[in-house]
């Protein structure tokens, strides 16, 4: 029995692409059910972020089981088996268990030792319990790479910022804005890294924090977790000017900001 993974992430592959392989937790699921049913894996787990998609398997036969699970991927996304190797990056065995651990412990992340992706892999395990693709084998490995990452962090001191893409953000606008307590900032984009930035801002004692999402429901949503407000999507191209920092969180074919919406601002 062998462990096998394929994936491709932010060193690999552009947000184009990436984005082709992008799936929510119910289509995860589904994706996980089906790999096991069609006897591709008898365990597998899927981890889906902003800027990786990976898929962890345990098979009998790697090569075959690598050439399926690739074929599932080109249906899903229209992308060329040729493609896909060139754009992502495949491993077995000790090499996958090595590169699971540096995704645990934020050594193959964005932003060197963010702390998001421990959560994010919870996340991952708990979707691919809850549909039973997961099995001994995966079940003892990631909750190894758990304490794996945990250890990592706290020996080497990582997690003592909190750093992540988010934070990382929100420095930079501290840097340049100085305090941020008067501040009004306008966040577009209700999604996961929208709502990672809005929580460190709010931390940081935003002076107003305001929402804005293509549907304004999950706008509204957010809005009231953080005690915040909101601006309908179409308003916001005329109304930027109002804000002394836009942060833009969102997957979109093109700009969210141009600089007709900033014309009256120097």
């Amino acid at each position: 029995m062998d462990l096998v993974l394929f994936g491709m992430n932010h060193t690999t592959a552009p947000l184009k692409i990436r984005e082709l392989l992008s799936f929510k937790e119910e289509d995860s699921r589904r994706i996980m059910t089906n790999l096991r049913s069609d006897k591709v894996f008898k365990e597998t787990l899927m981890l889906c972020t902003c800027n990786r998609t990976e898929v962890y398997g345990l098979a009998d036969e790697p090569g075959k089981s690598m050439e399926e699970l690739l074929s599932v991927f080109t249906d899903l996304s229209s992308i060329e088996k040729g493609h896909l190797l060139d754009q992502g990056y495949s491993h077995y065995n000790i090499q996958a268990i090595n590169h699971l651990f540096k995704v645990s412990a934020g050594l193959d992340s964005m932003v060197l030792g963010e702390v998001e992706i421990v959560g994010q892999l919870k996340d991952a395990y708990r979707n691919a319990t809850s549909v039973d693709a997961t099995g001994p084998y995966l079940n003892r490995l990631f909750h190894h790479c758990f304490k794996v990452g945990k250890r990592v962090r706290n020996e080497a001191s990582m997690s003592a910022g909190g750093y992540s893409i988010g934070s990382s953000g929100v420095d930079l606008a501290v840097k340049v804005l100085g305090s941020l307590e008067k501040k009004r900032v306008l966040m577009i984009g209700a999604g996961e890294t929208g709502q990672l930035v809005a929580r460190h801002l709010i931390h940081r004692g935003i002076g107003e924090l305001v929402i804005t999402n293509r549907t304004h429901s999950k706008a509204i949503d957010i809005a009231r977790e953080m005690n915040s407000q909101t601006l309908p999507f179409e308003d916001y191209p005329g109304r930027i000017t109002e804000f002394d920092l836009v942060i833009s969180a969102v997957g979109a074919p093109n700009w969210t900001v141009d600089r007709k919406m900033l014309k009256k601002r120097s």
